[in-house]
């Protein structure tokens, strides 16, 4: 058993990162300012990174994931300072000048990898806080009674002529800001990337906007409900006393056109075009929602959309979707569409066994 348990040790101890950080140090103190400085320099740098390996496997090691993460906070920031002041030449000259060199070049990798780990776990900390608490939120449900489909949820209803116009102004404001930022301020503009043009005007004039735009979507937010019956789509806006009196859409099943679910891609919307008039948009996303309430859309129902395709929609393909009509990545965004002849038979089918019948003899 001791015997079993001493050669554990010894294995412990020849894997341990610190024993090959001293080995490639000493290994490298020879080696530069020769001929082979190259592979000094190599060895520096692989025992910089041993050293900064085996503190942070120290620090996941400690069973306080509060201690764990406050000292590698403060190690982070004496890898730092210490990065800084070796840049200064602080070591004295007595230091041999071998010594000094293998000490500044494995400190970047030291630093760096110390770096690196904590922004790994602050991101792993951001990312576990947003899937608790996407996990806590709840999307609107569709429900079924018999033959009838519905869902209610808050959006701003606009028509969408509207809301492309919306659209186009704000891309146009923002072509227009930035054409002036570049011509205004041309000497600050060519001493930054464009990502940062981009950052900088994104956060100073694009971010108030939004929230301008956010302010008053919630203000007109609203109460709608959704119903798909067997032979008609229903958008009504709901009241304290009764439904009907603030219809929205009420269409035949073959009176649409087209009919974009977009349950994730933002803004979360529902749009519907009909074969004849105005669409309209629903934005969800925009909208002012109850605390717990996710900012997305529930997917169509396997027999909802089934009855939308026998009505003669079909999924279409277009720029980030597939084939099925689903946004590639997001198997809930959706559009279904009606062939163009086959709206206009819907519109005017005595018209069209006119145009189709053989002329009098």
């Amino acid at each position: 058993m001791t015997e079993g348990h001493d050669r554990f040790r010894v294995r412990a101890l020849l894997g341990h990162p610190l024993l090959w950080a001293v080995l490639c140090g000493l290994a490298a103190l020879p080696l530069l300012g020769t001929d082979l400085d190259f592979a000094g320099f190599l060895l520096c740098l692989i025992a910089g990174w041993l050293v900064a390996h085996a503190a942070v496997r120290g620090l996941m090691a400690l069973r306080s994931p509060g201690l764990s993460f406050g000292l590698h906070v403060g190690v982070a920031a004496a890898a730092a300072a210490a990065l800084y002041l070796l840049t200064r030449g602080v070591i004295p000259g007595t230091v041999d000048a071998s010594a000094t060199a293998a000490l500044s070049f494995a400190a970047v990798p030291a630093a760096g990898w110390i770096w690196l780990t904590l922004i790994g776990r602050v991101f792993g900390l951001v990312r576990a806080d947003s899937a608790r608490r996407a996990a806590r939120l709840v999307s609107p449900d569709w429900t079924r009674t018999n033959d009838v489909w519905e869902l209610r949820l808050p959006a701003v209803a606009l028509r969408l002529s509207t809301y492309r116009g919306v659209i186009g102004i704000l891309f146009a404001l923002a072509a227009g800001v930035l054409s002036v930022f570049v011509v205004v301020f041309t000497d600050v503009a060519m001493r930054m990337s464009p990502l940062m043009i981009v950052v900088v005007l994104g956060w100073l004039i694009g971010l108030p906007i939004y929230g301008a735009i956010l302010l008053i979507a919630r203000a007109r937010t609203v109460e709608v409900l959704v119903r798909v019956t067997r032979g008609r789509l229903v958008i009504e806006r709901m009241t304290e006393e009764k439904t009907d009196a603030m219809r929205i859409v009420d269409l035949a099943l073959g009176e649409v056109r087209a009919l974009r679910w977009a349950a994730r891609d933002a803004p979360t919307r529902v749009e519907v075009r009909p074969v004849a008039g105005s669409g309209v948009v629903l934005l969800f996303g925009l909208a002012r929602r109850p605390p717990r309430m996710a900012a997305t859309l529930p997917a169509l129902p396997t027999g909802l959309r089934r009855r939308l395709e026998e009505a003669g929609l079909s999924a279409r393909a277009s720029r980030g979707r597939d084939a099925r009509g689903l946004r590639r990545g997001r198997d809930a965004d959706l559009l279904l569409a009606r062939d163009a002849p086959a709206s206009v038979r819907l519109v005017s089918p005595v018209g069209e066994r006119e145009r189709q019948a053989p002329p009098a003899r």
